[in-house]
């Protein structure tokens, strides 16, 4: 039993390692490795993390993929996805690591939420199930970004006060 779980740890990291990302079942969520990176100065992070302002790291979001296909179930059709993304943290100050960590549970959970709602979602036909899982594969980009927003806006009381307004 411990040479078979030692074998896959080996498999996987060399996948990891090669660069080729493990298949994923349909309505799952894969987290790549997080990437973490310390950058000397405030004007870095600002380069990267595009926001003027003063803060002390930010979390990227880099390498999402969404896959959805349309499968027949019964009389309706289906969607059935997978998502992946890799987190990259540019820190100054790496205090600020567990705070960023949650930003990306966070995301995680959002991503989780939006695979399991596009299969709930049930077509009478192929063709609009197909629409939508092509339109909904196309935009996954803004969805990450505005996932990476609503995590800002619940862990910020500034941003949170500016929404308001």
């Amino acid at each position: 039993m411990r040479s078979g779980i030692f074998v896959a740890v080996i498999v996987l990291h060399s996948l990891s390692a090669a660069g080729v990302e493990p298949k994923t079942d349909p309505g799952t969520v894969v987290l790549g490795a997080t990437r973490v990176q310390v950058v000397p100065t405030i004007r870095q992070l600002q380069l990267w993390c595009t926001p003027d302002g003063d803060f002390d790291a930010c979390t990227r979001f880099i390498a999402f993929h969404l896959q959805a296909t349309c499968v027949r179930v019964g009389d309706s059709w289906n969607i059935r996805a997978s998502a992946t993304f890799t987190p990259w943290i540019l820190l100054r100050n790496v205090r600020k690591l567990s705070h960023e960590e949650d930003h990306i549970g966070d995301v995680g959970r959002s991503v989780r939420e939006y695979v399991r709602a596009l299969e709930a979602r049930e077509f009478s036909s192929e063709g609009p199930c197909t629409e939508v899982s092509f339109h909904e594969t196309a935009a996954f980009g803004d969805q990450m970004r505005a996932f990476a927003i609503a995590s800002n806006v619940t862990r910020h009381a500034l941003l949170r006060a500016a929404m308001r307004r």
